[in-house]
């Protein structure tokens, strides 16, 4: 019906907004070279995070997936989990030392994968994508 480039001297009719809304388009107003008023027909430009956005990004998805892991023995999460490294009790103990490890081994492969901080990262960084990065992860188990 309508399509990206489209150009409407004068006016437009609602349909044509419509289905910029639905396409995920969005109307530039101009003038062409008689004095007229025009409306083109624009795709909208999809947000692409910067690396300083993606690299947060990714490090909430680490902390998720060891709070989630945490969770399986009713942890609120890896913080309170680890923090049983000294209990008393051993089966706390021995629950808190295997988050250790894990939450351990899952930093230093991620670093390593990424090998950028937030503190060094640019906007000319180039990151792997989050499934290459979660694939490489250690498995998040609990030995019995």
């Amino acid at each position: 019906m309508y399509e990206i480039g489209q150009v409407f001297v004068g006016s437009y009719s609602p349909d044509v907004a419509n289905w910029c809304n639905m396409n995920n388009a969005y109307l530039v107003v101009g003038k062409n070279s008689d004095g007229q008023k025009t409306y083109t027909i624009t795709a909208v430009e999809p947000y692409v995070p910067t690396p300083k956005e993606t690299l947060e990004t990714y490090e909430k998805n680490i902390q998720k997936r060891l709070n989630d892991f945490a969770a399986e023995r009713n942890y609120t999460s890896i913080e309170t989990l680890v923090s049983y490294a000294n209990s008393t009790n051993e089966q706390f103990k021995k629950e808190a030392n295997r988050g250790i490890e894990l939450r351990d081994a899952t930093y230093i492969k991620y670093h390593e994968l990424v090998n950028v901080t937030p503190q060094t990262v640019t906007p000319k960084t180039k990151l792997p994508a989050w499934d290459v990065i979660e694939k490489e992860l250690p498995e998040l188990t609990w030995e019995e």
